[in-house]
């Protein structure tokens, strides 16, 4: 995101302090919020992120307001088909899964565990 961008027509505030545990947030939309989507939408919708001010409500807490997430994501980068083949990687399977054991006589009495 480069500049913030407050969503208009969106107000967000913290419930009353009588409200149920259950209520995290109150949002009141007025018809200009209609305006601002249509302006701002894009393909897939609009999203916006809920953030908390420095300014404080009349009960001490942080002041809520709704900003535009315009971020897009990196396109991915194209992937090179894989050159292995099945049989390749079935063989380094059994080479990876293959036991090993040493050539000499190990005595378990000289095992520290």
């Amino acid at each position: 995101m480069s500049d913030k961008q407050f969503i208009d027509g969106v107000q967000v505030y913290l419930p009353s302090t009588n409200a149920p545990e259950f209520i995290k947030m109150q949002v009141y939309i007025t018809d200009a919020f209609i305006a601002y989507y249509q302006a701002n939408k894009t393909e897939k919708g609009l999203r916006m992120d809920i953030k908390a001010s420095r300014k404080l409500d009349d009960y001490g807490r942080p002041k809520l307001y709704a900003e535009l997430n315009n971020f897009v994501p990196k396109s991915p980068i194209a992937k090179e088909k894989p050159t292995e083949t099945v049989d390749d990687v079935a063989k380094h399977m059994e080479s990876v899964n293959e036991v090993r054991y040493p050539d000499e006589d190990i005595n378990p009495e000289n095992i520290p565990f």
